[in-house]
């Protein structure tokens, strides 16, 4: 028996042995034969070799058939006449050609390959004629029997595929497009309608110049209407069924509160797809009308290692309220939030050189010096908002917030009761559900609001009014809610699946199959795009997904056009095209079917190219770009960029805290600093740090490991030092040294080398400061920065300073100054440095008695910092001026300098002098204000911080201002010897011997006038 298979690339078997023509035209022949059974010579000759002569043509067609016969053993072609030849019908022969036109085979089964694909026969004109006719009759047979099928056929989903594979077929058959557009119609896939009807106006407009049939327009027209309708439903819907008694509590304690009456915060809880955020989301509407200021924020898992993450969305609302409604915040405490906050925007102000200097009024000014952290800024903001409006702030799914925002949140809660009220969302079945509500019973403060699966009657209600779904028996709503088991997320599921398919047959899956059936519908484009948006971290960035996808732009606002419309994904408000996901458990389910490479993979090409945007732009200062860096890198396994983004992310947190005079970034102003680490937190991240370098020592090479090796260690050493811990910071440094000089890294080593010189000045370690210097200007010649140069010569005007010699200090501080100006085209970046040499320069006229001189350069120090909006160092700037203030006997503006040190010193986590401020204060508020306790208070801090640092003119200076201060007044005096352990006969001798210690034994006379001021 012959199998022959003619559609796509030809192949003959007899007996299951494949057959192979010697030449090309013998090949032909049969063909030919085969489809018209019967021909004469005649016409084979005209057909293959029509340009030859007759004798020629007949040798070469009897030696074809001569060949045919003899490769295929057998007698199939007959010759019953003379001019005649004809395929013997006694030979069985099975064909795939005979099954499209003689058979009654299933089409689906017979393949829509082109017939003889790829056959070509050179010189053969008329052969290929014939050819292109057979294959449009093929296709018009499949059509046409594609077609016939189709209508037969009841299930929709094989009817969509039969009208694709006849437009792959023929591409402008009005027809097939019409009829499935009626299919997507029919079945309410109107996005898959209108989408279809618009490939069909692209291809007639492109291949024939003309317009879809007007009956399709009419009827697409008619379908877009529907398509409104059913959207507008759709959102009818939306609207919360049942939870009335739950929404009534909730409101209650809303009303309560709205109306000065005792309330408790709500929380909502409950498992995944309870009705949680449905409850939440319809409380939130039902306050839009109500003159209340409401700020919402979601909680993300990948945000539960990253500080204060969880406000974002809440600061961003404060911003966007205040700006609206002009409300005015002053810079001290826009600053800080814009420096977590980026979205934080700043107004425009004329009064910022007046807040630099703002004085608290007396009854204002308690004792404790105030402790600008992030809650306090917080507070002080929401409190000049709810002067006009109170405010509800909404957070879903706290069980994914980090340790610093919940602490945050509590203690807001506590400081502002009456002004804000919290409405939260907890999932059930978290670890920490007791902790977190514990947090808040402890003051009674929080009304738990437990939501639970629907009962059978509520569930049947629910059903009722979910949407207009085909009539569903009793015994199948009870199905479904012993299936769901009153969960209204896979009640709703179950209820789509009823409306999708007319015979509606319930199947008992678990929630995955559940949550499957919402990306059934989708393409495989939109599948492979969910996939990946999934992997993201948050909220995904169109230009991303762009890049990620090798998509183009037109393709993927189609694909995200078919997320929305199928629920699955929304915009977010940005001037960055972004979405979320509708549902986070989507997010979730999405991402925990996919494989561990697939992951692997996207989460290293996410961290690709965030890293490069974060390289080449100016994310640099952003944390919410290195918390996207160290989540995608850790899931992808890449552990050496885990690590050097992770010792970004520590350093972000730790930089301008640490440098007393750092360099400005570009376009970034010195803000203030939030001590969001704690020493705990800072602990927690070194152990983290230190597992990390114990797993990559195994994979990657040492020179690899010693440059991240190095970063660390600096950062390590330089936090240890500036908290007064100096052999455990210098020994961390030496060993950055050592590596950065073993791997050529001369810049990084001289910022080793400076880290100990800032240490020999805090202990007033001259020998040390001198040896350390030297070492780091032998380096900065080699590598000539500019930048290292002018620090390294201020810091040359500093030891000179520290020796007394000041006329070499006086002539350090101006070249520094004129190292700075002359590199014009980063001098912005060196405002702070070149702030700092006019400081130390008033300092040397102070020390010699000009106290003009002195007082001109504080306050040039301090106005190039406020004409550039540079915070730092203002603190030393004012608490100098503060001390010519007091040796010149002008205690009212000492104080108010005293005061603004205290609140730089603050804001921006420096304690290096300023226990000085804080001394001069106590003293202040003994002579001045008569406040013996805020006097004592201030005392102890200075004593505490003098001590911690270790500073011998720190150290001397608070012990002297001790011993006036106990010198002057009775009641201090018995407190400083009963809490503090005082001696007034011995502070006057270590005072001068710590002056002395620190070639400052001048000190002495110049506060010894304290003692006689009234």
């Amino acid at each position: 028996m012959f199998e022959i298979k003619l559609f796509g690339i030809p192949e003959i078997k007899y007996n299951n042995k494949k057959i192979v023509f010697p030449f090309k035209k013998a090949e032909g022949i049969f063909y030919y034969l085969l489809i018209n059974k019967t021909v004469t010579r005649d016409e084979l000759i005209n057909l293959f070799w029509g340009d030859i002569s007759e004798d020629i043509a007949r040798k070469n067609l009897r030696n074809a058939i001569y060949r045919i016969k003899k490769e295929l053993n057998s007698s199939i072609i007959l010759s019953p006449q003379k001019n005649t030849l004809c395929i013997d019908e006694q030979i069985k022969i099975n064909s795939d050609y005979n099954q499209l036109f003689f058979s009654n085979n299933n089409i689906l089964e017979i393949s829509d390959e082109e017939f003889l694909k790829g056959f070509y026969i050179k010189k053969s004109m008329y052969f290929e004629d014939w050819l292109y006719e057979i294959r449009e009759n093929c296709k018009r047979e499949r059509i046409c029997k594609l077609k016939a099928y189709a209508l037969k056929i009841p299930n929709i989903e094989e009817k969509i595929e039969i009208y694709e594979r006849i437009l792959k077929l023929d591409k402008l058959d009005e027809v097939a497009y019409s009829n499935l557009i009626k299919v997507y119609s029919d079945d309410g896939k109107y996005h898959q309608a209108i989408k279809c009807f618009h490939n069909l106006t692209d291809v007639l407009n492109e291949e024939l110049g003309v317009e879809p049939d007007e009956t399709i327009v009419k009827f697409v027209q008619k379908i877009i209407l529907n398509r409104k309708k059913f959207l507008n439903e759709e959102k009818k819907e939306n609207t919360i069924i049942g939870r009335k008694r739950e929404k009534n509590v909730i409101l209650n304690q809303i009303n309560m509160f709205l109306s000065h009456n005792e309330y408790k915060n709500i929380l909502i809880s409950g498992e995944a797809g309870i009705g949680k955020t449905s409850l939440f989301n319809s409380i939130l509407n039902e306050l839009t009308s109500m003159e209340v200021l409401c700020l919402k924020s979601e909680c993300y898992k990948v945000d539960k290692d990253f500080y204060l993450k969880a406000w974002s969305n809440v600061v961003e609302g404060i911003s966007k309220y205040t700006l609206k409604n002009n409300v005015f915040i002053e810079a001290s405490l826009i600053n800080p939030l814009r420096r977590i906050f980026p979205s934080f925007s700043l107004q425009n102000r004329k009064n910022d050189k007046e807040e630099n200097v703002f004085v608290p009024k007396k009854e204002e000014f308690n004792a404790r010096i105030f402790n600008n952290t992030i809650e306090e800024v917080l507070k002080n903001i929401l409190i000049k908002i709810t002067s006009e409006k109170k405010i509800i702030i909404f957070f879903e799914d706290i069980q994914w917030m980090d340790n610093q925002s919940l602490s945050l949140l509590i203690r807001l809660v506590h400081d502002l009761k009456d002004k804000v009220m919290l409405v939260l969302t907890l999932r059930n079945d978290n670890s920490d559900l007791h902790k977190i509500k514990n947090l808040f019973y402890d003051e009674n403060i929080l009304k738990s609001v437990e939501l639970k699966g629907f009962s059978m009657e509520e569930t049947m209600l629910f059903i009722d009014k979910f949407k207009k779904v085909k009539s569903i028996e009793k015994k199948v709503k009870e199905k479904i809610y012993l299936e769901s088991e009153g969960n209204p997320l896979f009640i709703s599921e179950y209820l789509k699946m009823a409306n999708e398919k007319s015979n509606f047959k319930l199947i008992n899956e678990k929630i995955a199959s559940v949550l499957e059936g919402r990306f059934s519908e989708l393409s495989k484009n939109a599948r492979q795009i969910i996939n990946i948006m999934s992997v993201f971290s948050r909220d995904v960035r169109f230009d991303r997904l762009i890049e990620i996808s090798n998509k183009s732009e037109l393709e993927l606002l189609e694909i995200t056009q078919e997320l929305r419309n199928n629920y699955l994904i929304k915009d977010i408000g940005t001037d960055i095209v972004s979405f979320i996901f509708t549902h986070s458990k989507l997010k979730e389910y999405i991402y925990d079917t996919l494989n561990f490479s697939f992951k692997k993979i996207i989460h290293r090409k996410i961290g690709d190219i965030i890293e490069k945007d974060y390289l080449n732009s100016n994310l640099r200062n952003d944390i919410d770009t290195l918390s996207d860096l160290i989540f995608h890198y850790k899931c992808s396994n890449e552990k050496l960029k885990m690590l050097k983004y992770k010792l970004d992310y520590v350093a972000y947190y730790l930089d301008y805290v640490h440098e007393l005079y750092p360099k400005i970034k570009k376009e970034k102003s010195v803000v203030k600093k939030l001590r969001i680490l704690d020493r705990e937190s800072v602990k927690t991240e070194f152990k983290e740090i230190d597992g990390l370098f114990k797993e990559i020592e195994k994979i990657y090479s040492d020179e690899l490991i010693n440059l991240e090796n190095a970063k660390y260690l600096y950062i390590k050493g330089r936090y240890f030092i500036r908290n007064g811990e100096y052999e455990e910071g210098k020994k961390y440094i030496k060993r950055q040294i050592l590596i950065s000089n073993s791997l050529e890294q001369n810049e990084n080593a001289i910022k080793g080398y400076k880290q100990l010189i800032f240490m020999t000045i805090q202990r007033h370690d001259i020998n040390m400061m001198r040896i350390y210097l030297e070492s780091a200007m032998k380096l900065e010649k080699k590598c000539s920065i500019k930048y290292e140069k002018g620090v390294l010569t201020r810091l040359l005007g500093l030891y000179y300073l520290m020796n007394g010699n000041f006329k070499e200090s006086l002539i350090s501080f101006e070249k520094a100054i004129k190292i700075f100006r002359e590199d014009i085209l980063n001098i912005s970046k060196y405002v702070l440095n070149i702030a700092a040499c006019y400081n130390y320069i008033g300092e040397i006229n102070r020390r010699e008695g000009q106290y003009i001189g002195a007082d001109t350069n504080y306050q040039m120090a301090i106005n190039i910092c406020v004409d550039s909006n540079v915070r730092r160092g203002l603190e030393i700037f004012y608490t100098n001026l503060g001390q010519v203030s007091m040796e010149t006997n002008n205690i009212e503006n000492a104080y108010k300098y005293f005061v603004n040190a205290t609140e730089y010193f603050d804001e921006n986590g420096t304690l290096w002098h300023k226990s000085i401020a804080v001394a001069f204060l106590s003293y202040i508020e003994l002579v001045k204000n008569k406040n013996v306790e805020a006097s004592f208070e201030n005392l102890k801090i200075a004593i505490n911080l003098s001590v911690q640092l270790g500073n011998p003119y720190d150290i001397g200076l608070v012990k002297y201002i001790e011993f006036i201060v106990m010198e002057r007044d009775e009641l201090i005096c018995n407190k400083c010897i009963k809490e503090l352990d005082a001696n007034l006969n011995e502070l006057e001798k270590e005072a001068i011997r710590y002056f002395n210690e620190a070639n400052a034994s001048f000190e002495i006379e110049r506060l010894d006038r304290l003692r006689v001021i009234n």
